[in-house]
């Protein structure tokens, strides 16, 4: 093998990187022999064969742990570990598929949202549904919002700097924040946003319902995105519903 004489020659062969090679050997993966006389590697056929097999497996997402127990397994094991490999990436493939559908949905809720941003406030008829208490605490809910964080709710009290969190979830034996509603009523209904500063657009609902002269309730608030807006900071925005009196 006079033509491969170095590990950098060999790395560039096989397309991977010197210190990838010496990793490997270094865990024990494989094994080069050494020249009697200046302790240089050697690459024999018999290593880089060797060689090919760790790439093989490697480009079937195989762990380096698991090639390692490869070339001692019969040909039973070796079956079961490609079935449990084909698992592993079928399970892969589900998640990254799921991903994709987040990401789908994300992409449609900005289109969306550049609608509802140009709508404005506006009388809304509706039937909210219960709303329960969210905590940090409570790891159902925590990941129930991670895979849908529409489902957020803030609640603002009308009448002071009361704030208080829940989510929308299914029937369960969780704290009521708020109960459902038990017929369609009015809201007034908009896009509602806070800022980093704590600075909300609470003012153009109150004065759009003192101008029709309304008696506004709660504000209730269903999280829809944040992003960064030139002159509010990074926002965080809602479709708010707020109670009409």
């Amino acid at each position: 093998m006079e033509n491969l004489a170095k590990i950098s020659d060999v790395a560039k062969i096989f397309n991977i990187s010197p210190s990838t090679l010496r990793y490997w050997e270094k865990t024990g993966l494989i094994k080069f022999g050494r020249s009697r006389h200046n302790n240089y590697r050697e690459f024999t056929f018999e290593s880089l064969v060797a060689l090919c097999d760790i790439i093989l497996y490697r480009n079937l997402e195989f762990p380096l742990t698991t090639i390692k127990q490869v070339k001692y397994q019969t040909e039973k094991e070796l079956r079961q570990t490609l079935q449990q490999s084909k698992e592993n990436i079928d399970q892969q493939i589900s998640t990254l598929n799921q991903v994709k559908d987040n990401l789908i949905k994300r992409e449609k809720l900005l289109q969306e949202f550049n609608g509802f941003k140009q709508q404005k406030i506006k009388r809304k008829s509706i039937q909210l549904d219960t709303i329960y208490h969210f905590s940090f605490k409570d790891k159902e809910a925590v990941q129930h919002y991670l895979s849908d964080p529409t489902c957020a709710i803030t609640i603002y009290a009308a009448t002071d700097d009361e704030v208080q969190y829940g989510i929308f979830l299914d029937k369960n034996n969780r704290s009521v924040l708020r109960e459902k509603d038990s017929f369609k009523r009015d809201y007034l209904y908009g896009l509602f946003w806070s800022n980093e500063l704590g600075e909300t657009n609470k003012v153009e609902f109150m004065s759009y319902a003192q101008k029709h002269q309304m008696s506004l309730g709660n504000f209730i608030c269903q999280y829809i995105l944040s992003s960064y807006d030139e002159k509010k900071g990074y926002c965080h925005y809602f479709e708010g519903w707020i109670e009409i009196y």
